[in-house]
């Protein structure tokens, strides 16, 4: 089980034998009152769970060090 937030681990759920992965990321909520800034704060924490996430499946995939590497680094579209 992923975990976003310490509230989310707090809460008790019963994850039965599931490991428990924890990501931080920065509270949203007291980023600021701009909504400008509210709006890039939002958008760069998810792109940060994307790319997390993306890994994840790619390393629990058991993709070589060298593919994952590549994966990483290749512009965003662009196949090989």
């Amino acid at each position: 089980m992923i975990s976003l937030g310490e509230r989310s681990t707090s809460q008790g759920r019963d994850s039965g034998s599931a490991e428990l992965i924890y990501w931080k990321f920065d509270d949203l909520v007291a980023i600021s009152d701009d909504p400008e800034k509210q709006l890039r704060a939002f958008r760069m924490v998810r792109d940060q769970i994307a790319q997390r996430f993306n890994l994840f499946v790619l390393v629990l995939a058991g993709l070589p060090p060298s593919e994952l590497l590549y994966l990483q680094l290749r512009p965003p579209g662009k196949s090989r």
